[in-house]
């Protein structure tokens, strides 16, 4: 209803990442969310599945649109380990422009799991739903315009 801020969580995706430390415009990134993989936490009550709410039609109807799609277009570094991450972003049929503002969490040369080299990064975005078709009025009753998107994401070096 407004009050705080609600959350969810993508369980299913891929990205592919291109990455040059040396200079960040070399790089790019493609990434596919599984829209069916939403989990919220929200406990079901009085017959009530959130979850399954999340995937029906009036949001992200997951039967017809099951993929978000990000693809990037142009990476701008903004500071040392910053940088402004513009591309497309595909969502219910969708396509508009998505700036992410990533940060270059940390490398390794030999990940101590997985023995290959990782990159850690967090990305944070805020999305205009309603451009999207997401959940539009009247449905959206003390629900906010802009969706704000956070990522956490570690890359390994394919084997």
């Amino acid at each position: 209803m407004g009050l705080s801020n609600y959350t969810a969580r993508f369980k299913s995706f891929d990205a592919t990442l291109q990455f040059d430390p040396e200079n960040f415009s070399r790089s790019s990134v493609e990434a596919s969310v599984d829209l069916e993989s939403v989990e919220t936490d929200f406990v079901p009550t009085q017959g009530r599945d959130f979850n399954a709410e999340l995937r029906s039609a009036p949001f992200f109807n997951v039967a017809k649109f099951p993929r978000a799609i990000f693809v990037s277009k142009r990476v701008t570094r903004t500071g040392a380990r910053t940088m402004r991450v513009d591309g497309d972003f595909t969502l219910l049929g969708v396509t508009q422009p998505l700036s992410l503002d990533v940060t270059l969490g940390g490398s390794m040369r030999s990940h101590p799991f997985a023995k290959v080299a990782a990159l850690g990064f967090s990305a944070t975005a805020s999305v205009p739903r309603l451009a999207f078709g997401l959940n539009p009025p009247p449905i959206q009753q003390g629900v906010g315009t802009q969706a704000d998107i956070a990522i956490e994401a570690e890359f390994l070096r394919a084997p």
